[in-house]
């Protein structure tokens, strides 16, 4: 007695056995053609089964199983990928959308002029200088103070051949004219050599 063969394929239909049909064995009688064909049915499955049992287990074991999706390791996104914005505040390691950066942006301008909204227009307004604050403060160093009534003039025998201005008269809040004045050798005098009144100039040679 021998096995009938089997053929792993899928066999769309499975005979039914007419009355009129005569008994006839062996491998291809038709008496046995319903058993061989749902044979071949349960090998074919049974071949299917194995290979999904191989083919997942080698899934498994793949690092990057799904070759058509972005890796999580440094991804290369296409098309126009979208993520949550977060908050102004949020100092996290969340993505940072360009919603984001445009609220990060506007609030580093402020309400900055348009001249000055831009790290170049500041840069070109303090003229490049990456030391400005000392540079202002070099600057004010220099200047006399108030309290010292002029002691502290660099050179007093320069300072003194250098007119001064003195506006007077207000009206209005505007000056009706303007003195120009020169310290002289006594500093509680001082020379009036110009005035200007109205438009006109005329000099003066009278002390105060």
């Amino acid at each position: 007695m021998a096995n009938l063969p089997e053929t792993p394929q899928w066999e769309e239909g499975i005979y039914q056995i007419e009355v009129s049909d005569p008994v006839l064995g062996g491998p291809d009688g038709i008496s046995n053609r319903q058993a061989k064909q749902l044979a071949s049915r349960t090998s074919y499955l049974r071949q299917k089964v194995e290979k999904s049992g191989t083919d997942l287990a080698a899934h498994i074991a793949a690092a990057d199983p799904h070759t058509q999706y972005a890796p999580k390791a440094s991804p290369t996104f296409t098309g126009t990928p979208t993520a949550p914005t977060p908050a102004n505040s949020d100092n996290s390691k969340k993505l940072a959308t360009t919603e984001f950066v445009a609220k990060a942006l506007a609030a580093l301008a402020g309400s900055a002029p348009e001249t000055l909204d831009t790290l170049k227009e500041l840069a070109d307004a303090l003229g490049n200088d990456p030391n400005f604050a000392t540079t202002v403060l070099n600057k004010l160093a220099e200047k006399l103070a108030k309290d010292q009534n002029g002691a502290d003039i660099p050179d007093p025998a320069l300072f003194v051949k250098k007119p001064w201005f003195r506006g007077s008269g207000k009206d209005g809040g505007c000056y009706r004219f303007i003195e120009c004045f020169r310290v002289v050798k006594n500093p509680n005098r001082r020379r009036r050599i110009c005035h200007f009144a109205m438009g006109k100039s005329s000099s003066h040679s009278n002390f105060e």
